[in-house]
This record gives C-alpha cells, sequence and structure tokens, in this order.
C-alpha cells in the first residue's frame, strides 16, 4: 500500500465528501443510489497490481477452460460464442506475503455493468476526495478514461444504435 495516499484519503474523508460522493455518483448514472457505498480506496504500488494481474489471468483461464468443458451440453453451444468470457472482473484478497503467495481469490464475475460503476466509482473518489487526477483503477497501466470507455463501448454497444442496446446480466 502506498502509505501517503492512504493518509490522504483518511484525513480528507468526511460525512459531508461522502454525500458528495453519492450525489456525484448518482449524477452520472442518473439515478440514486440506493445502497451505502462501502467501497475505500486501494493504494497499490504498480509491481502489487502487476503481481494481482498476473494472478487474476492464471486464476481466469483455469476457471474459462473449466467452465467450457464441463458448462454446456453437447449441441447446445450458442451461435458466436468465444472460447473466453468478454468481461471478468476477479476480486482478490491481499493476505500476509510471509505465508506464501499474497492474494486469494474471493470471487469471478462477469458483469458488464460491474465495470462501468468500478470505473466510475474510482474517478468519483478521486475527484470528492481531492486524491489527484494521476490516480486510475486500471490493471492496464496503458489505459486512461477515455480509452478504457472506448473498449467498454465497443464491447457492449457493438457499433450498434445505444439507444438499442441492453445489459442483460
Amino acid at each position: 500500500m502506498i502509505r501517503a495516499l492512504r493518509e490522504r484519503f483518511e484525513a480528507n474523508y468526511s460525512e459531508e465528501r461522502y454525500r458528495s460522493l453519492r450525489e456525484h455518483c448518482a449524477r452520472h448514472v442518473g439515478v440514486p443510489i440506493p445502497f451505502r457505498i462501502a467501497e475505500s480506496p486501494l493504494f497499490l504500488s504498480r509491481e502489487t497490481v502487476d503481481q494481482a494481474a498476473a494472478v487474476a489471468s492464471q486464476l481466469l483461464e483455469v476457471a474459462v477452460r473449466s467452465a467450457n468443458s464441463t458448462s454446456l451440453p453437447t449441441g447446445h453451444a450458442y451461435a458466436g460464442a468465444t472460447p473466453h468470457p468478454t468481461f471478468a472482473a476477479v476480486d482478490l484478497a491481499i493476505t500476509d506475503a510471509s505465508v506464501g503467495l499474497p492474494f486469494r481469490l474471493i470471487e469471478l464475475q462477469g458483469f458488464p455493468s460491474l465495470l462501468h460503476w468500478q470505473d466510475l466509482l474510482g474517478g468519483s473518489m478521486a475527484e470528492c476526495y481531492e486524491l489527484g487526477t494521476g490516480l486510475t483503477g486500471y490493471a492496464d497501466a496503458s489505459l486512461d478514461h477515455q480509452h478504457y470507455h472506448r473498449l467498454l463501448s465497443r464491447a457492449i454497444v457493438a457499433g450498434h444504435d445505444p439507444r438499442e442496446v441492453i445489459l442483460l446480466e
């Protein structure tokens, strides 16, 4: 963890800023946020992020191999099926590195709306808690907000009229 950033977040936290965070998120999604935002940002070094991304990639490969071999009975595949999911989010716990691998799987999800929410939440926290503009939640260091959203749009909307596209999770 990057302690200086964590301390800045804790020093800037207040109920007023939390309300501002909820309002900021609600403005962007167009509806009130009906739940408490309980996430707290993690401030990780690039090295830690890269290690976590490598572990997540390995776990995803194992899950995909397993799912592809056992999920669908023969003859029930759908047209356009791909060998890998378009969307995947791997939640990891960071544990005591002295006992071996410092990451443990919490859950694996494949909901595209989650990918938008996490991006919105990270940017909203950076703004509402005055954390600076250089922070991102992207495992891929080459991404920025605009590039990320172009990729997400291309995958979800796929060139169609966005008003005609729904997410069915």
